[in-house]
């Protein structure tokens, strides 16, 4: 109920006019672009799929960050997508509620986060 609620307000987002009037259609239906536009467009799709990331775990830590497994994944994808001192605020606020949890004692290792 709650994922649904996010993903009827989740605000679309139109890349369609990314393509311009180089681009085609072939026989089956499948847009046909250069590759230079294709690279172009490859690259707007990772930075979307990449703030839509850090956004839905953020999501999921507002209403679960009493549990082990939201604390991790939230942390563990700041990490990944270079926003690290939100990252270690994250982990050392979750190693407060689970001083022994195994796996963000593990995270803060991988990422070479100094334990306060």
């Amino acid at each position: 109920m709650l994922a649904n609620h996010y993903l009827e307000s989740e605000p679309k987002s139109d890349l369609s006019n990314e393509f311009d009037s180089n681009s085609s259609s072939n026989e089956s239906g499948n847009i046909e672009i250069d590759g230079t536009k294709a690279r172009h467009l490859n690259a707007k799709l990772k930075e979307h799929s990449e703030e839509k990331a850090i956004t839905w775990f953020e999501k999921g830590y507002e209403v679960g960050k009493h549990q082990q497994a939201y604390v991790h994944n939230y942390a563990y994808t700041l990490f990944s997508h270079g926003e690290f001192e939100h990252g270690v605020r994250i982990l050392n606020e979750g190693l407060t509620q689970f001083p022994h949890n195994v796996q963000l004692l593990e995270l803060a290792k991988q990422f070479n986060v100094e334990l306060r």
